[in-house]
Order: C-alpha cells, then sequence, then structure tokens
C-alpha cells in the first residue's frame, strides 16, 4: 500500500478469499508466504494459537502474492494518490453482501489496522471496518466512510461493484462538503475526483462521503436464498423466491470462471406469491462449478440471483512421486486427472541447487512419467513441479 506498505484484510467468507483493499496493487493469498507476518484476534483470557506440522503446504504459487478471484457481491472503495507520475493506492475498504450476514457488527466483519499514512473504513456503530459483511441493501440502506489522514491536495476515489445482481438496487455517492449526489455504476469502476483544502477542515472531515442505497422500482421477484449441493456425479441447484409477478420462467446459467455465464436449463415459473424450485445438472464440468439464476417476466425483463460456487471434487487433481525414498536413480511422477500439456519437473538440493530440469509432456488424464535422477549423495531434495498454468508444487524426496 502506498509507498511505504500497510495492513490488508484476508478473509475466506462464504464463496472464497477475498481481500480488502482490493485492487491490483494488493496481491495476497490465504497462505502465510516467507516475509508475511499476521494479526490474530483473541476472544478468551489465555489464548493460544496452534499450528500444525499438518498445516504446511506442498504448493507455492509463480507470482507468489496474486490475488485469488473469488465470486462474491461486493463494493470496493479505494483512495489513490500521485506522487510525481507515479498512481499509488493509499488504502481501500471492501463491503461484501449476503442474505446469511447481519448488519451488525460481528465476527464476520474484520476491523480497521491503521497504517502511517491515508486511512478508509468503514464505521458501523462506531467500529471501523476494513471488511464488512452485510444484507443486501434496502432502500436508504447506507454505508459510511470514514476517512483519516488525509493530507494530500488531491485524491481519487475508485469505487467499483463486483458480482452484484444486476438491475436490483442503485447506489448514490453523497458529498456532504460538495452536497452532490453522484449516481455510481455497479458494472464499471467510478473514478471520483476528490480535492482536499487544508484552510477548509470540512473538505478533509472524516465523514464527508456516504453511499446510499435505493431499488429501481418494483422488481419481478424476490431471490431469498440459491443454493448448489453435489449429487453423486450430478449437482442440484436450488432457489427460493418471493414476490413473483408476471413472470414466465427461470434459466438456470453456469460459468466454470464465475464471469462469462451460458443457461443450461429452464424451469417454467409458478406465480405463486412465493415459490421453491430446484434443476439437475447432470453434466457439469471439471473443476469449479458456478451457477445464478436468471428470471425472465413475461415483459422480457431479466433479473438475476446471487452466484454460488460448487468446488472441484476433492481429490480430483492428483500428483503422487513414488518410491519416496528413492533407491535408485529412478522415480515415478503419477499425474491423475491432469490436462494436457508441458510438465517442468526440477530437483534441487537443500541450499538450493538445481540439480536436474526436465520437461515431460502430459497427454491428458492420468499418466505415470519415469523419471532419471542424476546420481543423487544420500539425503533430502526438493522436487518442483511447474504445470501447465505455471503454478508450482514442491515436493520433498529422500535419498537413500
Amino acid at each position: 500500500l502506498n509507498a511505504t506498505g500497510g495492513y490488508v484484510t484476508v478473509t475466506d467468507v462464504l464463496n472464497g478469499i477475498l481481500i480488502s483493499p482490493m485492487s491490483g496493487a494488493v496481491k495476497i493469498s490465504q497462505e502465510i508466504q516467507p516475509g508475511q507476518a499476521f494479526f490474530v484476534k483473541t476472544t478468551g483470557s489465555n489464548p493460544v494459537v496452534t499450528i500444525k506440522e499438518s498445516d504446511k503446504i506442498n504448493e507455492t504459487t509463480n507470482g507468489i502474492f496474486r490475488t485469488i478471484n473469488a465470486p462474491m457481491p461486493l463494493i470496493a472503495v479505494n483512495m489513490l494518490y500521485k506522487s510525481g507520475v507515479t498512481t499509488y493506492l493509499g488504502d481501500g475498504t471492501v463491503v461484501t453482501f449476503d442474505s446469511s450476514f447481519n448488519n451488525a457488527v460481528t465476527d464476520d466483519d474484520a476491523v480497521k489496522y491503521a497504517g502511517t499514512n491515508e486511512v478508509v473504513s468503514i464505521i458501523n456503530a462506531g467500529t471501523l471496518l476494513n471488511l464488512e459483511t452485510r444484507k443486501y441493501p434496502t432502500v436508504k440502506d447506507t454505508l459510511f466512510l470514514h476517512m483519516q489522514r488525509i493530507t494530500k491536495p488531491a485524491y481519487t476515489l475508485e469505487i467499483f461493484g463486483k458480482d452484484l445482481p444486476f438491475g436490483v438496487f442503485k447506489a448514490t455517492l453523497v458529498d456532504t462538503y460538495l452536497n452532490t449526489g453522484q449516481l455510481l455504476s455497479l458494472t464499471d469502476t467510478n473514478r471520483i475526483a476528490v480535492n482536499i483544502t487544508t484552510s477548509i477542515p470540512a473538505s478533509y472531515k472524516t465523514d464527508r462521503f456516504m453511499i446510499v442505497f435505493d431499488n429501481f422500482g418494483v422488481l419481478p421477484v424476490t431471490f431469498t436464498s440459491v443454493k448448489a449441493s453435489r449429487q453423486q456425479k450430478d449437482i442440484k441447484v436450488e432457489w427460493t423466491v418471493e414476490n413473483q409477478v408476471n413472470l414466465s420462467s427461470y434459466n438456470v446459467q453456469r460459468s466454470d470462471d464465475g464471469q462469462r455465464f451460458a443457461t443450461i436449463g429452464t424451469v417454467a415459473a409458478n406465480n405463486m406469491p412465493t415459490g421453491y424450485y430446484s434443476y439437475i445438472d447432470s453434466k457439469p464440468v471439471s473443476g469449479d462449478n458456478f451457477y445464478r439464476i436468471q428470471s425472465v417476466d413475461k415483459d422480457g425483463k431479466l433479473a438475476y440471483s446471487v452466484i454460488v460456487k460448487i468446488k472441484a471434487e476433492a481429490g480430483q487433481e492428483k500428483i503422487s512421486v513414488y518410491p519416496n525414498p528413492v533407491t535408485g536413480r529412478q522415480v515415478n511422477v503419477k499425474l491423475e486427472s491432469m490436462p494436457a500439456g508441458t510438465y517442468n519437473i526440477r530437483v534441487i538440493s537443500s541450499v538450493g541447487t538445481m540439480l536436474a530440469n526436465i520437461n515431460v509432456k502430459h497427454t491428458g488424464g492420468t499418466q505415470v512419467h519415469s523419471i532419471d535422477l542424476p546420481n543423487l549423495k544420500t539425503g533430502s531434495y526438493y522436487m518442483e513441479l511447474t504445470k501447465a498454468d505455471n503454478s508450482r508444487l514442491i515436493f520433498s524426496i529422500i535419498k537413500l
């Protein structure tokens, strides 16, 4: 963050990993990497943190501090500033939405750890939050932004939505200093210039900005829940609704990346006041599956539910090395349910010296590749396997 560093929040609420501030400038994952530290908020009088050997992972990522794209409805607010020709992310905050959340401050929320420079947070009941979890907005719901240590003459507020149900509500940024309201796009990035005058305290007061929500109008339906679950090899998608008005049908849409969706089935609407629906996806894609429901009314108006995710089946992709310990000069690398491509295998000594560098052609699916090792001395070594997508796995091997 900025030119000096700062604190970043990472959470695993709901469908995946979410970070705050959210920006290409902040790249982090749920694994603690060398050089990182973390805080623990305690709730007992004699707290203990236990980290077990089994908590370690063998996998490392190429581009170690890389964001994880999790489909999660949210609004992110970043504060940018320029120093010369360079633009810095000063700070930011994130609000994420789901019907299961509580608008009060709970353990799902993350308090703000202030750095040494600009601080941007959400204030709720006197608590400053770096990441707030809330129910979906209703009319006049308000996010109160809180700004501290505003010292530069000009900033840019960068506000954007992600994975929000389209056409359900609108958001307005209210500037209490200029007495203006700006309708925000929730499908594109908004950039609002903010000028600061040091002789006018109101221009940098902590509560200058807020985001106020409103409805677009009467919706043909309200999605009260959407969920998906595995049924052996199938995936069952279920949804419940209220306020069905003039509806024609529901389209079940699926994606393999949480971004591009295609309709895989249609269910007729019953137009009762409340309704329960389900659909069986008998041909889910390998890997992660994302689902959303598109409602279609008799006039062709569309509305969308939130997105739900079903993770890839455990053990679907697997890599194993054997025999280990190694007794001769040959070791087998078994790739199970892995995509086709060229895989790079390197053998590295305990002090970091590369001893072997081998490329193997994998035709897809499950295959065993026999690797000829150099004449290794007795001891411990690392085998690094780079997959076709450039992610890496590291295994420990022992030579007898």
